[in-house]
């Protein structure tokens, strides 16, 4: 997914996607969302429907999770293999804070590359839909590049929101080569540190579980990263 159409209402921060409307904000702002305002959300942004969580970080389990993360990056608590890779990332790549125009005006092979490798029923857009997607993002957007040390190109991006006090890690396109040598491994490494221990937001949180393409990076995070579940309803 690149870009989307997103609006507020009752101070909460929600976005179109695919005919659905869904929160942008943090579960903790959907507290006085209730069927009488979700109806007049749908009737005047004209969706099929609307979803929204109730409860954050539950005790029990359901069947309805996001995958986030609430403790500070520490390299040495992850797996010799997992620090290996982390480490052969950095030797090879530099994962640094980027900006809107540079994602924009640069990137679109990057992401053209990487979605030709998905199983997808989204649709790949232009580079004029590219660079307006890009552009068009909300305030608290942020963008981080990988770079290649050897060549000094540009080999994948990630698109991050800053909301409320967490962060949402909302896409990340990185070529497969460059993929296959840890750039994405490295890249994680170093926004978990920003994020979690430089700026001490609440959590990174990588959304509910993804239903659109098989990339499986919630379990990847979980897996390597210490990403967890937090159950809702």
């Amino acid at each position: 997914m690149i870009g989307y159409k997103y609006f507020l209402e009752n101070d909460i921060m929600w976005r179109h996607h695919h005919h659905a409307i869904i929160p942008l904000s943090p579960i903790s702002s959907l507290k006085k969302t209730n069927n009488m305002l979700a109806k007049q959300i749908l009737n005047k942004h004209k969706a099929l429907f609307i979803r929204w969580e109730e409860g954050f970080d539950l005790s029990y389990k359901t069947e309805w999770w996001h995958v986030i993360k609430d403790q500070q990056e520490d390299i040495s608590t992850y797996s010799k293999n997992t620090r290996n890779q982390i480490r052969k990332g950095a030797q090879r790549f530099r994962a640094v804070a980027s900006d809107k125009v540079t994602i924009a005006n640069d990137c679109y092979g990057i992401y053209r590359n990487t979605f030709l490798t998905y199983r997808t029923f989204e649709k790949l857009v232009t580079p004029l839909e590219f660079r307006t997607a890009i552009l068009e993002l909300p305030e608290g957007t942020e963008f981080w590049l990988i770079i290649d040390k050897e060549s000094s190109e540009k080999v994948g991006f990630a698109e991050n929101l800053l909301l409320n006090d967490v962060c949402y890690f909302v896409s990340i396109w990185i070529l497969q080569e460059s993929k296959r040598l840890y750039a994405g491994y490295n890249l994680i490494h170093e926004m978990n540190k920003y994020y979690l221990n430089e700026i001490k937001v609440q959590y990174i949180s990588d959304g509910a579980r993804s239903i659109t393409h098989d990339t499986n990076i919630q379990n990847h995070l979980q897996q390597k990263f210490k990403f967890r579940k937090s159950y809702t309803i």
